[in-house]
């Protein structure tokens, strides 16, 4: 199966979680994702706006590789948003 992005739900949250415990000195300083229930909880209660979307990125086995976040939405002419990307250990650096 090639990568995949999915959009971010609850049915991940235990490995979210997991993953983001086993991550924790990959991502210091750069990134604080969310650690506990609750705080993955929130984070997607803040991806169901629609000034906010969430992804998660699955690996081709199938597990959580990383997180890609599209925040700050704005349509019309202007158009813009901002990304924001992070991995998982162990699948860091693989391009």
């Amino acid at each position: 199966m090639p990568i995949q992005l999915v959009e971010a739900s609850a049915d991940f949250e235990a490995e979210f979680i997991a993953a983001v415990r086993r991550s924790r000195k990959l991502h210091r300083p750069w990134v604080s994702p969310p650690q506990t229930a609750e705080t993955f909880r929130r984070y997607l209660a803040l991806k169901q706006s629609p000034t906010s979307v969430g992804y998660f990125v699955l690996s081709e086995e199938g597990t959580l590789a990383g997180v890609v976040n599209v925040s700050e939405i704005v349509l019309g002419q202007f158009q813009s948003a901002y990304l924001g990307y992070y991995a998982f250990s162990p699948l860091e650096r693989r391009g």
